[in-house]
């Protein structure tokens, strides 16, 4: 749906179509044939004009938490590094608390904290905090350990996926 109105809205502002076309241009220079860098690309664009229209921050801030990741996974050559993989994780996270769960308000949320903390163990990473890895949706997913932003996006992202709006 956040794709679908992204490419029906009214079109972005200037501005935004400027800074698009500008990060295409330096990407394409950086690599014409990587498929994951389009993938990359489009969801930038995406982002950018989801944000320039005022869609709900929580599926912003997941696309761009996934657009940081998926850079990152293009900078230090991790062919193994997919979107799809991703969301696939946080779709079965999601898929984890709704079996859980009562389905009402409170018990998605205790189901989402018995996933997140009991089941699978996330944590802040207390130990190394500053490592840039804290910050990759990616990372965050297979060291179940990350920083408190990446961590809050990730449990945004379950909640938006259970229909409940943090």
């Amino acid at each position: 749906q956040c794709l679908r109105s992204a490419f029906q809205s009214p079109p972005p502002t200037a501005k935004v179509e400027d800074e698009i076309k500008k990060g295409f241009q330096v990407m394409r220079i950086l690599s014409s044939a990587d498929a994951e860098l389009n993938k990359v690309l489009a969801l930038w664009a995406i982002t950018l004009r989801a944000m320039d229209q005022g869609v709900e921050s929580a599926i912003t801030l997941e696309n761009a938490a996934l657009v940081i990741a998926s850079w990152q996974a293009f900078v230090r050559k991790d062919a193994s590094f997919s979107t799809e993989s991703v969301m696939q994780q946080v779709d079965a996270l999601a898929a984890e608390v709704v079996a859980i769960s009562a389905h009402n308000e409170s018990s998605f949320i205790e189901a989402m904290n018995t996933v997140f903390f009991a089941t699978h163990f996330f944590r802040g990473n207390t130990v190394d905090y500053y490592n840039p890895e804290n910050s990759f949706l990616d990372q965050v997913l297979q060291n179940k350990k990350g920083n408190p932003i990446t961590l809050c996006i990730l449990y945004m992202a379950v909640a938006r996926r259970v229909g409940l709006h943090l």
